[in-house]
């Protein structure tokens, strides 16, 4: 059983087990209350047969409607014992399932990892970061963060390379351009920052158009539902690396253009 399907049978149990609760408390509700309202009716001495009978009628009718809530309560404490059992074997297998997930990530991250561990933070691009970030502190902190717990290869720490990066990207524009606005909101203000640097409007619309797409896939994928794939965490990391450089040398002066 997949670990979706294993997190809506316990989910789906739970509902339905609230639901038999909250009927079983009706019926005893109803059962006492015909029980009490059967304990209000006495009857005369001096009362006639015919009140009398009227008077029995009720109370039989109130044990009777008690006896029927008896029964649902009952029948429906059975479907919840039914149920619980049911439940405990449906927890069973989830957290078997989370564990397959989970090692299964631990595998996939492995094997990325092993991949990519001889060239991740000794790779140029990653060192050529390194150094244009040399005079922005903040930056430089979280994207060593990033390579390092990627590095590391948790997965339970894969989003927190995704945040970290985003992070420096912002920190690293926020200083270049003065300003402490968040990354969605940068565009227009990196767009005049390139011009004003002579980058051609074709380099500066392929920047600004890349960094839509970043902060979109940040909010759909990471900041609001981890469902990014393993192999977009490279990707992430790279073209991170290749925007906060390009940036850092561009503010730094070694621009020619």
């Amino acid at each position: 059983m997949s670990l979706e399907s294993a997190q809506k049978k316990v989910s789906s149990l739970e509902s339905e087990i609230a639901k038999l609760e909250q009927d079983k408390q009706a019926a005893e509700k109803k059962e006492a209350d015909e029980l009490n309202k059967a304990s209000k009716i006495t009857i005369s001495k001096n009362a006639s047969p015919t009140a009398i009978r009227s008077k029995k009628k009720q109370i039989a009718s109130h044990n009777n409607a008690a006896n029927t809530a008896r029964d649902k309560k009952i029948n429906i404490g059975k479907k919840i014992i039914s149920k619980t059992k049911e439940l405990n074997t449906a927890k069973d297998r989830l957290r078997k399932a989370e564990v397959s997930e989970r090692n299964k990530q631990i595998k996939e991250m492995s094997i990325i990892k092993s991949n990519l561990d001889n060239r991740i933070s000794e790779s140029q691009l990653i060192k050529d970061t390194r150094d244009c970030l040399q005079n922005y502190d903040k930056a430089l902190a979280l994207y060593d963060k990033a390579i390092s717990k990627f590095e590391d290869g948790d997965p339970d720490d894969a989003r927190n390379v995704l945040d970290d990066m985003r992070l420096a990207l912002e920190q690293l524009i926020r200083q270049i351009l003065g300003n402490e606005k968040s990354l969605e909101n940068q565009k227009e203000g990196l767009g005049a920052f390139l011009k004003g640097a002579k980058i051609s409007s074709e380099i500066r619309n392929l920047i600004t158009q890349t960094m839509s797409y970043y902060t979109r896939f940040q909010d759909n994928h990471v900041k609001h539902d981890d469902s990014f794939h393993e192999l977009e965490l490279e990707y992430i990391i790279d073209q991170t690396s290749v925007i906060m450089k390009f940036l850092a040398t561009v503010n730094g002066g070694e621009y020619n253009g």
